[in-house]
């Protein structure tokens, strides 16, 4: 079956549901809401960019346990974001995670994945992946000796890119130092 290309003025519509027993707030990578989505119900959100967060999705449901189902859109291709992707996922954090990326504040929705691209300049160039979790951890009590106290923690698990993909970047990385040095 042919891909569909992308139709200047084409929308993409994403059904966001709602099983949960309390209000979702569903939001933009700025951290803006798009919509609020009440307890038992289900919303059509539109985006008008493919380059959108919620573009991939043909829909969203958040469950009673907690979790998040993404359905994937059939056919769909994101524009062009580089040769430097980075996916990020909000696993176990907290709705939604706050982080600092390619220089610039992300708000990153729970259960939402995320595509973004990535410059060489960016520090984060030599990851191809951010997942947050959330850990359990178990430490022994101080002040009751043999019991022991959990705690929970959030944490940043980063997966690198492949060797070769490190290689061609510190490549990249070095000629555009050659580069610099050339210009002054």
């Amino acid at each position: 079956m042919p891909r569909k290309e992308f139709v200047e003025g084409e929308t993409f519509k994403t059904i966001l549901t709602n099983c949960r027993r309390s209000p979702v707030r569903v939001i933009e990578l700025s951290g803006l809401v798009l919509e609020v989505v009440e307890p038992g119900k289900e919303k059509v959100l539109e985006s008008c960019s493919k380059d959108a967060l919620y573009a991939p999705w043909a829909g969203i449901v958040w469950e009673k346990d907690g979790t998040v189902k993404v359905i994937e859109r059939k056919g769909f291709s994101r524009g062009d974001i580089g040769s430097y992707p980075l996916r990020i996922i909000n696993e176990g954090g907290r709705d939604p995670e706050r982080r600092m990326i390619n220089g610039q504040m992300m708000f990153l929705p729970k259960g939402v994945p995320v595509t973004i691209g990535l410059t060489l300049a960016s520090p984060e160039i030599r990851q191809r992946q951010l997942r947050i979790v959330r850990v359990e951890r178990m430490d022994r009590s101080s002040t009751v000796k043999g019991f022991y106290e959990f705690s929970e923690e959030i944490e940043d698990r980063w997966d690198d890119r492949t060797p070769a993909e490190l290689q061609k970047i510190e490549r990249l990385l070095e000629e555009t130092k050659d580069w610099k040095r050339a210009e002054q």
